[in-house]
């Protein structure tokens, strides 16, 4: 399956069908080692706050969206290869952690508990 292809539901097996377009995107777990080499996150699944460590030197900016992809949390760090996020604020469920530096984007999936 693919982005933009079409599913037939049969809702409570009426006999109409309904046909919805669903965009998604997976994240390979071969891919995503390969673009976190380097960084790690813990603990992972959280119960409140969680480390990203292996930041490189000139920093990075640490942005964390829900699933529906509504930004929770955005920030930038400086010089410090750990950097300790608030999590305690969050709901429970998955996020998704995004890390930039000038070096490369890494995503990391995140449980909080």
């Amino acid at each position: 399956m693919e982005e933009g292809d079409r599913i037939i539901i049969n809702w409570n097996g009426a006999s109409e069908s309904l046909n919805w377009t669903i965009g998604y995107s997976i994240i390979l777990d071969n891919e995503l080692k390969e673009r976190t080499q380097g960084m790690s996150i813990s603990p992972n699944p959280t119960q409140g706050n969680f480390t990203l460590s292996g930041i490189p030197s000139q920093g990075a900016s640490i942005t964390i969206f829900a699933l529906d992809g509504t930004m929770v949390y955005s920030d930038q760090t400086t010089n410090s290869p750990d950097s300790v996020v608030p999590g305690e604020f969050l709901p429970k469920g998955i996020y998704l952690v995004l890390v930039i530096t000038n070096e490369r984007t890494s995503k990391f999936k995140l449980l909080k508990q």
